[in-house]
């Protein structure tokens, strides 16, 4: 993801153009073919992102159920920073055939070195209330429309 340079870029728009991309339409009626984790490979935004922030690395992955039920972790690692996981958890569904919708709706930061994603947090504790709360202060549901490309 961090190193997906030009090459990659244009690697995925000619998927895209040739419709290689678009093999496996999201439909709210069956999701079961998209459960399952699912890892980023290509995301120019979080890469922007990642420059912008003194050079934090992210690695994302998904973990979709088939109830449209969705868990976001995202590795993070940074110098300044350190390491840990920022998640996320809501659901997805699809606006159209090519276009799906993410709303996140809880939301937590584990401060680790750990390889693999802790698991979901209780929201219970007054401090991972908090956190929750302003993770969802943060989340704009305009940015959360995403092409379905796989």
């Amino acid at each position: 993801l961090n190193d997906a340079d030009d090459t990659v870029a244009r690697a995925v728009n000619t998927l895209v153009e040739t419709g290689q991309g678009a093999s496996l339409a999201m439909r709210n009626s069956d999701l079961g073919p998209w459960e399952g984790s699912w890892r980023v490979v290509y995301a120019p935004h979080i890469r922007t992102l990642s420059t912008s922030l003194l050079g934090t690395r992210f690695d994302v992955s998904y973990d979709i159920d088939a109830r449209g039920g969705i868990e976001s972790n995202v590795r993070y690692s940074n110098l300044v920073l350190g390491s840990g996981w920022l998640g996320s958890a809501g659901t997805v569904s699809a606006l159209d055939h090519n276009t799906s919708f993410v709303d996140f709706d809880q939301f937590w930061v584990d401060v680790t070195n750990a390889a693999t994603p802790p698991p979901k947090p209780q929201f219970e504790a007054p401090l991972r209330k908090l956190v929750s709360e302003i993770g969802g202060l943060g989340f704009i549901p305009s940015f959360s429309r995403f092409p379905v490309l796989w």
